[in-house]
């Protein structure tokens, strides 16, 4: 087999390898999203102790709130305010969890829906959902998206995940710089003749180092925040 049959033919394979995890996320989009935690459960008859702790939380929420400003997408935003929360609860003695979710959407399982932090207080006979901007309890009956969503055992988990997020938003958006890219290349090698091809040979092999390279550090990211997701 000619080099230049052989170039195009591992052209082919990527084109067909790429298509196929396309597929597969399609198909079955929880294959590659962290562990998705909806089996929150509201308080089923709460003992007169834990009605003492949902009235201390909520006094705790409602003071929290009338002395702090939420400010979307700024430096004190939920983000910032369910780990205060959290602390303050921690400070009383009540166990609680930071959950990261969208209480819009009931649709919404995927890590990239998530626009929405908040408290989830755990209690021997159910969890209580904190608004920390609003400074207010949610009941299940009220909203239950409020009871589904991934969660963090404490402020410094959450903000390991939050900094590899980051990191993975800027590592796919250089991806997929890299994969347009290449994809460009390919249509200008497929309407060149075989001797111009061999010409853009070494240009798309480097190309394709740098597209699987990107790929590699996002992939990698993932799989850390995975980790967290699941301990």
């Amino acid at each position: 087999m000619s080099e230049n049959a052989k170039f195009l033919l591992m052209i082919t394979l990527i084109i067909i390898g790429v298509g196929i995890i396309l597929l597969e996320i399609q198909s079955d989009p929880n294959k590659y999203n962290p562990s998705f935690d909806n089996n929150f459960l509201p308080p089923d008859h709460p003992s007169s102790s834990e009605s003492e702790d949902i009235k201390l939380v909520a006094n705790i929420a409602q003071q929290y709130s009338q002395t702090h400003t939420y400010v979307p997408d700024d430096i004190f935003d939920c983000d910032n305010m369910a780990q205060e929360m959290w602390n303050m609860l921690k400070t009383k003695g009540i166990n609680s969890k930071i959950v990261v979710g969208n209480v819009e959407n009931s649709s919404a399982f995927m890590l990239q829906d998530a626009n929405h932090a908040w408290i989830m207080v755990e209690l021997e006979s159910g969890n209580i959902a904190v608004e920390t901007t609003g400074g207010y309890l949610v009941y299940e009956k009220d909203n239950p998206n409020y009871y589904r969503g991934f969660t963090f055992d404490n402020p410094k988990r959450f903000r390991e995940f939050l900094a590899l997020y980051r990191d993975y938003t800027i590592y796919m958006g250089e991806y997929n710089m890299q994969v347009e890219y290449y994809n460009r290349l390919v249509d200008v090698y497929n309407g060149l003749n075989n001797f111009d091809r061999m010409r853009m040979v070494s240009g798309m092999q480097v190309a394709e180092i740098n597209m699987n390279e990107a790929g590699k550090r996002a992939n990698e990211t993932w799989k850390k925040m995975e980790s967290i997701l699941e301990n």
